[in-house]
């Protein structure tokens, strides 16, 4: 039986409520998450999917094998087969309290990944309702919330009481829960797949089994996410997909690559407060010459850093001159894509666009060029006094951080100097893409920017510098020569495509039938 609905997300959830999309998700709940959240298992509400699925087994009750295997149809069109059912009892939170929950007709599908799925279509024939809120969906019977899905990103996870559950490598089993609590059983009588485990038409899945999760040692996803700190790996495994931490796994001390590209002096920082909307101050920052030219030629790079998200975005150059005209080209292209107004441009006495600087008189004077493009975009610039680099600390900070990402990439992997812009690049990738302290709710600049959970899993991300063997098309050899060539992995154009560097002929091409040897750099 097919899920005629689309997938319900907190997109579709603020909608339907006529929220506006800068609240808080969780605005509307006093509820403290127990430290132990983070290690439950993972089980969210979904309005697509048609049956309640899980590939943990072992954890369910009352089970029994399938007499003939029923196939399961993912998101993405692929199939995994479900070979047995039972009863889940989950010790869930909701906003009015903790309780279990008896879910029967729950479909074993090993192959399904580590996301378990409670149809909210299968709740509703059975005489539950569901209800859409900032906060989450509330699933309810006879007037009691009985569970409750509560926004993470665009997904809407169930939450479990504090030792309530125990992870083994087989799955998660329920222990006796300590709580107090009540039982509530979701309506199943007429529950066919109990008495008669027969398989019924086509059982529809929202997520695709693509989302299964890598579990790497936290050293790899170190190595991977560009040498991030621990801390904002744990953070960015417990607010998205397909990643996960092997336990007891550490980062390597000292890491020969933070030492190389990060060590310095502690820095004196200052407290900003940050803007309330996308595009409402832009930071901007000029860094060059490089001591190095890229392969490009390129020895400048200037950054543009939303005040709101921290998003950033960056513009590699031959000269500095040429940040005015990019600025000209970057400033509508932003403004029609986000349908906002650039207020404020914050930067270092405007000599990054042509301004020219009084010593005597310590003042700088903006270029009349830049001036009068400002005030015919209605932009107030917002500039520091000449040698204040901290009072432009956004900028000043971002940039530090862009060249500590590519210097640790560079010297740990010992990859040519020359292709320190395809390293700055993927540099400003990786940092999009992970927490920063201006936002300590853990979310992302690309969630913030986007509007969406970035995904961080084994599919897309390699470590820098990876030994990359790229597959020949028939076109380009004879029958005689080898299928494939070697290169080295310098950087992402999109989640299917990537940049690789070919040493042979010093020259960076674009593939994406790939094997990675991540161990040999």
């Amino acid at each position: 039986m097919k899920a005629e609905s689309q997938p319900l997300s907190a997109h579709h959830s603020a909608r339907i409520s006529a929220i506006d999309d800068s609240e808080c998700a969780l605005s509307s709940l006093s509820l403290e998450v127990p430290a132990s959240i983070d290690s439950s298992p993972l089980w969210y509400l979904d309005s697509a999917c048609t049956n309640h699925i899980t590939r943990f087994g072992d954890s369910l009750e009352n089970y029994h094998l399938l007499s003939v295997p029923q196939r399961i149809r993912v998101g993405n069109g692929e199939t995994v087969d479900a070979i047995g059912i039972g009863t889940a009892i989950l010790p869930v939170i909701t906003p009015s309290g903790s309780h279990t929950v008896t879910l029967s007709s729950v479909y074993h599908a090993p192959e399904f990944g580590d996301v378990s799925l409670v149809s909210l279509v299968q709740l509703q024939e059975r005489g539950a309702s569901y209800y859409s809120s900032p906060g989450g969906v509330s699933v309810v019977k006879s007037n009691q919330v009985v569970l409750y899905g509560y926004s993470i990103g665009r997904l809407y996870r169930i939450r479990f009481q504090s030792a309530a559950f125990v992870t083994t490598r087989s799955g998660s089993r329920r222990v006796s829960e300590t709580t107090a609590h009540s039982d509530i059983p979701l309506p199943d009588s007429d529950d066919m797949h109990q008495n008669s485990p027969e398989p019924q038409s086509e059982v529809v899945s929202a997520l695709p089994t693509t989302l299964r999760t890598a579990t790497e040692s936290l050293n790899t996803w170190h190595r991977r996410l560009g040498h991030l700190n621990s801390d904002s790996i744990r953070l960015l495994s417990r607010n998205s997909l397909g990643m996960r931490i092997a336990s007891g796994t550490v980062v390597d001390k000292p890491c020969l690559g933070c030492l190389r590209g990060k060590q310095h002096r502690q820095p004196s920082r200052l407290s900003i407060l940050c803007a309330e909307k996308i595009l409402k101050r832009i930071h901007t920052d000029i860094w060059g010459p490089a001591p190095v030219a890229s392969i490009g030629g390129m020895k400048y790079f200037a950054t543009w850093i939303d005040d709101a998200s921290r998003f950033v975005i960056i513009l590699i150059s031959r000269t500095k001159g040429e940040a005015l005209e990019a600025f000209k080209t970057l400033h509508p292209q932003r403004e029609r894509l986000k349908d906002k107004k650039i207020k404020f441009l914050r930067s270092d006495n405007a000599l990054e666009y042509g301004a020219s600087l009084d010593r005597r008189l310590y003042r700088s004077t903006p270029s009349s060029a830049f001036a009068d493009y400002l005030k015919t975009s209605e932009i107030v610039h917002e500039y520091t006094v000449p040698y204040s680099p901290e009072q432009n600390g956004v900028a000043e900070r971002m940039n530090r951080t862009l060249l500590e990402i590519v210097n640790s990439m560079l010297h740990k992997n010992e990859v040519p100097s020359q292709l320190w812009a395809e390293a700055l690049w993927t540099a400003v990738y990786l940092r999009n893409r992970a927490p920063t302290s201006a936002h300590p709710a853990g979310k992302t600049p690309f969630e913030l920017w986007n509007g969406r959970s970035p995904y961080i899993g084994h599919v897309i991300l390699k470590v820098f510098g990876s030994v990359s063997h790229v597959h020949v098309p028939k076109t380009l050899r004879n029958k005689l020569e080898s299928h494939s060539r070697s290169g080295l992995l310098v950087g992402y154009e999109r989640t299917d495509i990537y940049r690789i560097y070919i040493q042979d002929t010093q020259h960076i091409i674009r593939a994406r039938d790939i094997h990675f040897d991540e161990t040999a750099t």
